[in-house]
């Protein structure tokens, strides 16, 4: 029997990502509706995607590529969305009448990772909606790589490969892949970052009480591939488990505040060149151009011109203890 890996927050992670700005719609004071494919089904049908499609209000989101060569439960990749941001209405005060206004923050509402111990441990730690997905990588020049991701279905042998063994590879020759895209770093050189200075009083009033922090709310149990888990165990190990813990706590939302550091360069997310499959490759209407599929991945567009985000070779990154919301 496979034996999840008990790795509880805080986590110090090392690798390299790229982040690209996406914009769904400019921000409103009122909410209005998530893009397509925002949200797994799992989550759609759950409390949590409740309280997204409630209280999503636009903005700039993001689209992030990780690749973790260090992390508490060994190498894996990642592929997150963001779409924008989300209002988080604190209770009323003790006298029952007063209410602080809402609070603007990041969520992570769709993600995938390549390995089941960081599914597991990311939904309980800080309640991000991670889900299995088979990652590869192909090397087109030094600074170009093709990305490619692919589903991974219950009982299908990267599902069973990554259940088995944890590894971050698996075969993708079976599937059809739901996001594609083309990773270019800039020839400029780069600079050192450190996501410390978001905490200064500059940093607050440019963002004018916005912030980078995310609020996640609090999750459904997760089903893990090859096993009949649908709700979590009673089992308490401190150092694992089996494959039916650490779905689920129970609890409100978390507020999560990941810190990093490290040394960041432009770089470029590029449409593949690819027709649709129904219309023969030498068709005119690149499937690929919004780079996922609309149903595994959301479709979206970049929000800087020219296609631009940022690389950051990260030295150290900190996905703290969450706070739980009151």
């Amino acid at each position: 029997m496979f034996v999840i890996q008990d790795a509880p927050s805080p986590w110090t992670l090392k690798g390299h990502s790229y982040f690209f700005p996406i914009i769904v719609s400019p921000f409103s004071t009122s909410p209005i509706p998530l893009p397509k494919a925002a949200l797994a089904p799992l989550e759609e049908q759950s409390t949590a995607g409740e309280t997204w499609n409630k209280t999503f209000h636009g903005g700039v989101g993001g689209v992030v590529v990780v690749r973790y060569d260090e992390s508490p439960v060994g190498p894996y990749d990642e592929l997150i969305y963001c779409p924008g941001l989300f209002s988080y209405s604190a209770p009323p005060t003790e006298n029952g009448q007063d209410r602080p206004p809402p609070q603007y923050l990041m969520a992570i509402t769709r993600i995938y990772v390549s390995t089941l111990n960081s599914v597991v441990n990311g939904r309980r730690n800080w309640n991000i909606p991670k889900h299995l997905a088979s990652f590869n990588f192909e090397a087109l020049s030094s600074r170009k790589t093709l990305m490619t991701v692919y589903p991974m279905t219950a009982g299908s042998p990267s599902a069973e490969s990554a259940t088995a063994s944890g590894s971050r590879d698996a075969d993708t020759s079976s599937e059809r892949p739901f996001f594609k895209a083309i990773l270019r770093d800039s020839i400029l050189p780069p600079i050192y970052s450190n996501t410390n200075w978001l905490n200064t009083s500059l940093s607050k009033y440019i963002l004018q009480g916005r912030t980078f922090d995310f609020f996640q709310p609090d999750l459904p149990p997760f089903p893990i591939p090859g096993t009949a888990a649908e709700q979590p165990s009673k089992s308490t190990s401190p150092k694992s488990t089996d494959e039916e813990a650490l779905v689920s706590r129970g609890r409100q939302g978390l507020f999560v505040q990941p810190r990093a550091k490290g040394w960041a360069k432009l770089a470029y997310m590029v449409p593949v060149q690819e027709g649709k499959a129904s219309e023969g490759p030498s068709s005119t209407e690149n499937r690929w151009a919004s780079f996922g599929d609309s149903e595994g991945f959301p479709a979206f567009r970049h929000f800087v011109t020219g296609k631009t985000g940022m690389r950051v070779d990260f030295s150290e990154m900190v996905f703290p203890v969450a706070e739980v919301a009151p």
